[in-house]
């Protein structure tokens, strides 16, 4: 199995990370693909995001997004999401402490 971490608002890992699968000889089945940690916003200690409605909103809609195309990836097995509710500290949870 292997773990990558994926944020909404950071880089898309998915593809890159399949493609350095495909590059290495396994002699059998591919390993599998677990999301060890997914969020909304930057996935950086300190950061900030925007708190606007609407911004939360469209960071819900992608993740998502995101979370339908993992499940149709035959290759990814499980995706955790890292925190339901925000760390001031690590912005990327689902619901504001400033709400």
């Amino acid at each position: 199995v292997w773990g990558q971490h994926s944020y909404v608002g950071g880089e898309a890992v998915l593809d890159r990370l399949e493609r350095a699968i495909d590059a290495k000889e396994f002699g059998g089945d591919q390993p599998r693909i677990w999301i060890t940690e997914t969020g909304v916003g930057a996935a950086h200690a300190g950061s900030k995001r925007s708190h606007d409605p609407e911004a939360l909103r469209l960071g819900c809609r992608r993740l998502h997004e995101q979370l339908a195309e993992w499940y149709r990836d035959p290759r990814v097995d499980a995706a955790f999401q890292y925190s339901f509710r925000e760390d001031d500290l690590f912005p990327v949870g689902l619901v504001s402490t400033l709400a």
